[in-house]
């Protein structure tokens, strides 16, 4: 090595990274091989329902008797329509549409038994006709006299019957207050005089002037027709008028309409007016007057409709928090089963949203992992299934600061030699002390009062060269 180099080292620091270590937590609901999710039973349906998507529909139609509805568990809310049944005819006229009737998120509760009355349609006049009024409510006919030669006179058209759905079974004294909604019927349509239609539509007058029953109201029966017709009252259509023996013959009077209250029935050969609807808070309306009468109760399953977390990434072994979110509310505890794609995640089995509400929150807590990790969290209730994202992060120790080196030149010895004749001497001088400091981007830092030149070689080797009067060193 030429005389007057010096070889100076840098220290070398060492930097560290913290990494955590992959816990392996117990596997609280992490979906992997050889794990399960909690399975989950759809209720069961009532009988003659059918499901379509979420939504469950039960259809009654007329038989003639009362019929049940109970309440699913988990069902908090249904909705409720209702079509009453038409009035008989004549061969000269027509009974009249029975009424609709709708409510929408009546409240219930589970094993409650509501009970379902379709009314029957009244029955047709005529000279061999029937008198009778339609099931639940329609007013009977009034029966025709013959003449006094013995031809006969036309009978009275029934009522049609009222649909309705109440709290309290038929049998009940306070069955009739217990309605929820009502659909009422049409009043039976008499010689050449059309049945008054529900809602509330008063019968025709007859040809000869016998006045027609009047149509029912909110607050009462429709009057009864003139003459010989009965009111209409509470659930009941009134009956058409029965005449009295005349030579001359009279035909009977048409039923009233059942419904909340009665159409009157109507007198001599005029028709019975219509009943009247209720549906509080829900709509009514004139039903086709080929409409079959029918009650429909319907009500949505109760559906998972999004989980949430309320940091989309965090660091490994921090906390946060998920939301579970249904629709509608259900009337019962409804658990959603839970799960994780990565043990780096530990969820609860499942979470409980309490009857009535929508949504419930539930931990989460993460472990240290070495790289970030991006897992998919699961929510499940029945076979609708929902998904989120969280990322966990690596933690990551900030390096140390370096630590600095310095290097000293020692002093050198002087060795002499004869000059020569174009020749330079070469004796090293012994300068001054110094320390040079190297930083990381390898700059020497070279104090100015060397007088010299120095250079920074590969390696961190320093040369100074440093000129003395006929020297060079």
């Amino acid at each position: 090595m030429p005389a007057g180099v010096r070889r100076t080292r840098k220290g070398r620091s060492s930097r560290r990274m913290a990494v955590g270590a992959l816990l392996l937590a117990p596997l609280v609901a992490v979906t992997l091989p050889g794990f399960s999710t909690p399975s989950y039973a759809a209720p069961g349906l009532p009988n003659g329902c059918v499901q379509s998507g979420q939504v469950v529909t039960c259809t009654y139609g007329y038989t003639g008797g009362e019929q049940t509805f109970t309440v699913p568990d988990g069902v908090a809310m249904v909705d409720v329509s209702a079509v009453g049944a038409p009035g008989g005819a004549n061969p000269f006229s027509t009974g009249g549409p029975g009424g609709t009737a709708s409510i929408t998120g009546y409240s219930v509760t589970a094993g409650q038994t509501l009970f379902v009355e379709v009314g029957g349609p009244g029955a047709n006049g005529g000279p061999d006709g029937s008198v009778a009024g339609g099931f639940n409510g329609g007013g009977d006919g009034g029966v025709g006299v013959p003449t006094g030669d013995g031809d006969p006179h036309d009978n009275g058209a029934g009522g049609g019957g009222a649909s309705d759905v109440r709290t309290v079974s038929s049998g009940g004294g306070s069955s009739l207050d217990s309605r929820l909604v009502v659909a009422p019927g049409g009043g039976g349509g008499c010689y050449s005089a059309d049945g008054g239609g529900g809602p509330g539509a008063d019968g025709a007058d007859s040809f000869n002037g016998w006045s027609g029953g009047g149509g029912a109201s909110v607050n009462g029966g429709g009057a009864a027709g003139l003459t010989g017709g009965s009111p209409g009252a509470i659930g009941q259509g009134g009956a058409g008028a029965t005449p009295t023996f005349d030579l001359n013959g009279d035909s009977g009077g048409c039923g009233g309409g059942g419904g909340l209250y009665g159409g009157g029935g109507g007198g001599y050969f005029a028709s019975g007016g219509g009943g009247s609807s209720y549906a509080p808070g829900g709509t009514t309306g004139t039903a086709a007057l080929d409409a079959a009468p029918q009650v429909v109760i319907s009500y949505t399953l109760t559906s998972l409709t999004s989980v949430t977390v309320a940091d989309s990434s965090l660091v490994g072994g921090g906390e946060t928090t998920g939301t579970v979110t249904v629709n509608p509310a259900s009337g019962s505890d409804t658990v959603i089963a839970l799960s994780a794609s990565s043990p780096a995640i530990t969820l609860p089995a499942t979470v409980t949203i309490p009857a009535g509400a929508t949504s419930a929150t539930f931990s989460i807590n993460t472990t240290e992992v070495a790289d970030a990790i991006t897992t998919t969290i699961t929510a499940q209730l029945g076979a609708t299934t929902q998904t989120t994202q969280l990322t966990v992060t690596a933690q990551i120790v900030p390096p140390s600061t370096p630590t600095t080196t310095t290097a000293t030149t020692p002093a050198t010895s002087t060795a002499t030699t004869p000059a020569t004749a174009g020749s330079v001497d070469s004796v090293a001088a012994t300068p001054t002390a110094y320390d040079a400091q190297l930083a990381k981007t390898g700059a020497p830092l070279l104090p100015a009062a060397l007088g010299g030149v120095g250079l920074i070689l590969a390696g961190g080797l320093v040369l100074l060269m440093t000129r003395s009067r006929g020297r060079h060193t």
